[in-house]
């Protein structure tokens, strides 16, 4: 893949791994992330963190696999992740 190439994706830090998500538009990718998210905060993972949604670089380096968020989407995403989770906290 080129450096400059993205996936349609979301992709979570959960402990020492991330998990990839991808699907077509619409699919409940982003909604899956934020629930692998909520489950940390619920002890049923010890740690996560979000790596980007919608748009990802998967970049190979050094036998594995990385992933990061496309550089254009990433302020966008944590206003938006700032958000929900103002939200969530609201609810609660």
């Amino acid at each position: 893949m080129a450096a400059d190439s993205t996936i349609h994706a979301s992709a979570v830090l959960a402990g020492p791994k991330a998990v990839l998500i991808r699907g077509p538009s619409g699919s409940g990718k982003s909604l899956l992330a934020w629930n692998l998210i909520n489950a940390a905060s619920q002890g049923l993972l010890t740690f996560t963190r979000l790596v980007g949604d919608d748009r990802l670089q998967v970049v190979a380096q050094s036998g594995r696999l990385l992933v990061q968020p496309a550089q254009a989407l990433v302020s966008s995403f944590r206003a938006e992740f700032k958000k929900q989770l103002a939200l969530t906290e609201n609810v609660g």
